[in-house]
């Protein structure tokens, strides 16, 4: 009936109140690029409506259509959002409303990654109930789950299947959803925060880089007459680091601006492309009869070009 589908308005006035609990059971993947998570996230929602008090004994299920409820949906969805659940709600003898729905899907998150592949961020499920304002409908942490020791009436599952990301904390929170300045809709968020393991980008991209590097290194203890040794290896070293760059290209977030690892590789292709022209140099001092400079020079970049990778990547990366 329309009366049953109206708010119910607690006595004395003011907004309903809305108890929520909000359960990850996967995150499955992040993706840095497009801004996105994939995830699979229960929500329960429950509030008083004594018109549907009644005395038959346990609950009774109505579809979701016939009674009121806060028409929640979550603001961040993305693409097709499958609910796996029934549309509908049990109703408790005292009129307590209970709607469940699960749902699995990919949800937007803006990302900034400057710091990849040591970033950390944090992520949103924002549960909104349009055309109700916070006057109307407050939403509330479930204290059922509170009071069994889950704070915020918020968790997160012990095992998820994303394996490069820590799920670090979590919290929650009423927070309404402002679609211009001066109109807010009611709003609850559950964040969580995650941080990026580093550990393959360590081994599998910043070491093998580390390696090239330092094989072209390997030119300043070569004697400047031997022309064609030094030209060859500085030359295979710019050859491999160009092949390691498109190698590694689709592991690195496509955003528009530089990240910690972005820097980390351009200073380590200009540091081999000087060595390149180290070692020209060089071979051109000793083809010259200026043999004394030639192995000077090699001396002094055996200390100045480690040094100043070292203090490049200290900054590029940890800085």
């Amino acid at each position: 009936s329309v009366a049953l589908t109206a708010r119910p308005v607690p006595p004395g006035g003011g907004p309903t109140q809305v108890a929520v609990f909000v359960w990850l059971v996967d995150l499955q993947s992040i993706d840095s690029s497009a801004q996105t998570f994939a995830a699979n996230v229960y929500v329960a929602l429950s509030w008083k409506d004594p018109r549907l008090a009644h005395a038959v004994p346990g609950t009774i299920r109505y579809p979701l259509s016939q009674v009121w409820h806060p028409r929640a949906f979550i603001a961040n969805e993305v693409g097709h959002v499958v609910r796996t659940m029934p549309p509908e709600v049990d109703v408790d003898p005292d009129g307590t409303v209970v709607a469940r729905q699960r749902y699995l899907g990919q949800f937007s998150q803006i990302l900034h990654v400057d710091d990849f592949p040591f970033d950390r961020h944090t992520f949103r499920i924002h549960i909104v109930s349009p055309g109700y304002t916070p006057d109307e409908v407050e939403f509330v942490a479930d204290p059922r789950f509170v009071a069994a020791g889950l704070e915020g009436a918020v968790g997160v599952a012990a095992e998820l299947a994303v394996p490069d990301w820590k799920i670090e904390g979590w919290r929650s929170g009423a927070r309404p959803y402002q679609i211009v300045k001066t109109v807010s809709t009611a709003g609850w968020a559950f964040e969580f925060d995650a941080r990026r393991k580093s550990a393959y980008y360590i081994w599998k991209v910043i070491l093998p880089l580390l390696l090239i590097v330092g094989i072209s290194w390997s030119v300043f203890w070569i004697d400047p007459e031997n022309a064609g040794t030094e030209v060859g290896v500085a030359t295979t070293s710019m050859l491999t680091l160009i092949a390691y760059r498109f190698a590694v290209g689709n592991q690195v977030p496509r955003v528009p601006y530089l990240t910690r690892l972005d820097l980390f590789i351009s200073g380590a292709t200009v540091l081999v492309f000087l060595t390149l022209i180290e070692v020209v140099l060089v071979v051109r001092m000793a083809q010259q009869g200026n043999h004394a400079a030639a192995h000077r020079a090699d001396r002094i970049s055996r200390v100045l070009f480690p040094a100043s990778f070292a203090l490049f990547s200290w900054w590029a990366l940890l800085g």
